[in-house]
């Protein structure tokens, strides 16, 4: 085989190794940035998640003093229903789409919450009506057997759906992580040990040969017309 050849075919396959290597090492990358945002939005879907419960929790705590409640008051209670809503809306409205379970479980949740502004409403007009037994008895009732159970079940069911999902995704996360690590282990491997025979087989081909010519050489300019060189290959040098 010719130098040539010899030394196309060594530089073909470095170009090889770093090329897979690189593109390996990309496409690990990538999906280790994909897992690490999914479990970021998981988080963030779970945060929000308590963030409801803690908002209808405090406006269940509010409605005993139902009956005087002041304008303000009204307001709040309305912030807090809208605020929970739109929250229920940013989880439902993404980009990646939601699993199946998790999208139900959402909508699930958004329930009890129209049903909760529902119901003070309702109460507000009995007061406006002159019943005010009626409607704190109405909504005490309704809360202690409809909402705080159904938003409890609710709750518990997406907050459960979310933390598998973060589960998941974080393991995603590690086993890209980890065989990012694999990957260069291998790469900086291979391209060690392609560098090293590139080296050996590039002295024994071409520096060899040429040092025993130059050796030669220098023995002819000498004089010593006799001196031969042991030939051990047919490529250029060779010849």
């Amino acid at each position: 085989m010719l130098i040539r050849t010899r030394i196309r075919l060594l530089l073909t396959i470095l170009l090889v190794i770093s090329l897979g290597g690189g593109i390996s090492a990309l496409t690990v990358i990538s999906e280790l940035r994909g897992a690490m945002r999914e479990s970021q939005r998981s988080r963030a879907s779970l945060v929000a998640t308590g963030e409801i419960r803690d908002l209808l929790l405090a406006s269940t705590g509010d409605i005993e003093q139902l009956p005087r409640w002041e304008k303000t008051d009204r307001d709040r209670f309305q912030q807090r229903i809208d605020q929970c809503q739109q929250i229920i809306h940013s989880l439902v409205d993404v980009k990646t789409p939601l699993p199946v379970e998790e999208r139900e479980a959402i909508l699930e949740l958004e329930r009890p919450v129209k049903n909760f502004g529902r119901a003070v409403t309702r109460a507000f007009q009995y007061m406006e009506e002159g019943l005010e037994d009626r409607a704190l008895n109405r909504s005490r009732n309704w809360l202690k057997d409809h909402l705080v159970p159904d938003i409890a079940s609710a709750v518990r069911t997406l907050e459960e759906i979310q933390q598998k999902r973060v589960g998941f995704t974080e393991r995603r996360a590690h086993s890209a992580s980890d065989l990012i690590s694999r990957v260069f282990i291998v790469l900086g491997l291979a391209l060690i040990g392609s560098c090293i025979a590139f080296f050996l087989l590039l002295k024994r081909w071409i520096i060899t040969p040429i040092e025993k010519l130059s050796l030669a050489a220098q023995e002819i300019s000498l004089g010593n017309y006799g001196t031969k060189v042991a030939i051990t290959s047919q490529d250029e040098l060779g010849s």
